[in-house]
């Protein structure tokens, strides 16, 4: 399978963004990437990251929309068009997506020593 452009060259959030998509939706990997590469720039910090969220999200839905779908395809299930199917899993890919950066906004968010507080509670 042929790796989308920029894929050997992803680091930190970027690489487990890709990682988190590819294990959702492998077909959108590359759209996604581009998308997360558009709009975020540089070291984020938790805020940086929480910010993107609202541009990262229009700019996947506009890419994921703009991949053409052949004509005619039958219903996926009985009065359930492909084009609608197709829509909810962009939909719930944007979404997990969201849920992906909204915990990296939270992660960068906490200093050393909430970090520690956290690890001290997990270890009780």
């Amino acid at each position: 399978m042929a790796k989308p452009a920029g894929i050997d060259k992803l680091t930190g959030l970027a690489s487990r963004f890709g990682a988190f998509v590819a294990e959702r939706c492998p077909f959108a990997l590359s759209d996604a990437i581009d998308a997360f590469e558009a709009v975020a720039g540089g070291r984020l910090s938790g805020a940086d990251i929480d910010a993107l969220r609202e541009p990262f999200r229009r700019e996947l839905t506009r890419r994921l929309h703009g991949r053409p779908l052949p004509p005619g395809l039958a219903d996926t299930t009985p009065r359930t068009s492909a084009e609608t199917r197709v829509g909810q899993a962009y939909a719930e890919l944007v979404e997990a997506c969201d849920g992906f950066l909204r915990r990296a906004a939270i992660e960068a968010s906490l200093d050393a020593d909430e970090r520690r507080e956290i690890l001290q509670g997990m270890l009780l």
